[in-house]
């Protein structure tokens, strides 16, 4: 394991918070998985979700560790811990009221998650779920962000369907307690959505629900929702007409980017996206040697003026996505423990070092002034490594808008942690055609993504002590 930071916001809430005046940020977003056999390279990038800021100052300490830092940080990890688990026993002791138990379960699922235990943090959801899904018609909000909390660690555990079924309840609670705060119901429906194709489901499905979503925003005067809905489809028809090697639609798909783009309407940041997409598109084009003039718009990724998410984050344009098949090589190694590896048990008490379960990095990386990002580093990890070097590569290609300077003139620069999860979800019904009970994986495994922490120097303090 490697450094661990000291601090974190007490309120993170990554695991159920939805950025949603953020769309889809790479031109490779999670709804490029068009199907399980689509997925050449294995992974699925599912950076739908939004940070806490730590504004209590420096995250990480210096990088040269010795063992007595090592255990540490272990501390520091099981006291953030510990703590939450208190407050919880403490909320539940004094029969607090239902938003407060669902605040402080999802507040100790967060700091578990971020320590690697996925597992008891899933559990902790689970419990607080079963006091409190009685509640729906009080607590609507409440209880929809802890279906978006148990939706998120399904998917990190592999549990697709799960991820889908929490994502759907999330949406139906508010359909049924809160359906007059439309824009509320209209983020979920788009979640839900994004449930689906991030796990490989039906894009068809998805697609169809992105444009009845379009058309209800645009209805009731929702523009940013529309936005959001509608860079989906335009990101989704992307990946399918690039994976069909489909002429016509990669270039009907690029003419409604540049219009996008060029629409002053539209957001800020979802221009710039349409922008890198539009870039993206025309660099299809030219691989597949397809003809076409060759625009303003190829620049537009460069000469796009500096920007932040709605949120005051980095706005993520474009980057690689992690090359799966150069690490592959490994399941090789595995074939004489077949079942403990290919097939690992959720129940099974044995994780050796070839599981899919317990594999994951937290990588911290610089985004500079311009957009560009350095300094990638392994901030934290747990079981098999050889896939981090291609984590990192591809980390190392991200793109992000230019940042704005600070009040002061000084150039702007971030600092992000992502966490990525090392996992292969599990093959629905594959117990039962085996004639047993116990719960497969698919043999090809995925990473999956989630931002968990963010600093800038906004405050007076460098991200990571840079100069």
């Amino acid at each position: 394991m490697q450094r661990f930071p000291q601090k974190l916001a007490v309120n993170a809430q990554f695991l159920s918070k939805f950025a949603i005046c953020t769309v889809l940020m790479s031109a490779y977003p999670a709804h490029a998985s068009i199907q399980d056999s689509d997925l050449s390279n294995g992974q699925v990038d599912f950076i739908l979700y939004g940070s806490q800021e730590n504004e209590n100052g420096q995250l990480y300490q210096e990088s040269d560790k010795t063992n007595s830092d090592t255990v540490a940080d272990i501390t520091v990890r099981a006291n953030l811990v510990d703590e939450a688990k208190r407050k919880l026993e403490q909320c539940l002791d004094r029969n607090c009221p239902p938003n407060e138990d669902i605040a402080a379960s999802i507040e100790l699922a967060d700091f578990q998650f971020f320590a690697g235990e996925y597992r008891e943090a899933r559990e902790v959801l689970f419990n607080s779920k079963g006091r409190n899904a009685r509640h729906a018609e009080e607590w609507p909000q409440e209880l929809s962000t802890l279906y978006n909390a148990q939706a998120t660690l399904a998917l990190h555990l592999g549990y697709s369907t799960e991820h889908r079924n929490a994502a759907r309840k999330a949406k139906n609670v508010l359909q049924n307690h809160q359906a007059n705060d439309l824009e509320q119901l209209l983020a979920s429906e788009i979640r839900l959505a994004d449930s689906w194709t991030g796990t490989g489901d039906s894009w068809r499905s998805a697609r169809a629900k992105y444009r009845k979503v379009i058309k209800q925003a645009n209805n009731a005067g929702l523009d940013e929702i529309a936005s959001i809905a509608q860079m989906r489809v335009l990101a989704l028809d992307l990946a399918r007409a690039e994976q069909g090697k489909d002429r016509a639609l990669l270039k009907r798909v690029k003419h409604e980017l540049v219009n996008f783009y060029q629409n002053e309407s539209k957001p800020d940041e979802h221009r710039a996206v349409a922008g890198a997409l539009a870039s993206k598109a025309t660099q299809i084009q030219i691989d597949y040697s397809f003809a076409d003039n060759q625009n303003e718009h190829d620049s537009i990724v460069a000469y796009f003026p500096p920007t932040l998410t709605s949120e005051g984050q980095p706005l993520l344009l474009t980057y690689e996505p992690v090359k799966m098949n150069d690490i592959f090589g490994f399941l090789d190694i595995a074939r004489a423990n077949r079942e403990q590896f290919i097939f690992a048990s959720a129940t099974s008490a044995v994780r050796n070092s070839f599981s899919f379960e317990g594999v994951w990095a937290d990588i911290g990386y610089t985004i500079n002034a311009d957009g560009s990002v350095s300094n990638a580093e392994i901030v934290q990890s747990e079981g098999l490594d050889r896939w981090h070097a291609n984590a990192l590569e591809s980390v190392l290609t991200k793109k992000y808008a230019p940042l704005p300077p600070l009040e002061d003139g000084t150039a702007r620069q971030g600092y992000i942690v992502e966490r990525f999860t090392f996992t292969a979800p599990y093959l629905e019904d594959a117990g039962a055609l085996r004639g047993t009970r116990i719960p497969y994986r698919q043999k090809v495994p995925r990473l999956y993504t989630i931002q968990v922490l963010y600093e800038d120097n906004a405050s007076g303090t460098n991200p990571k002590g840079q100069s």
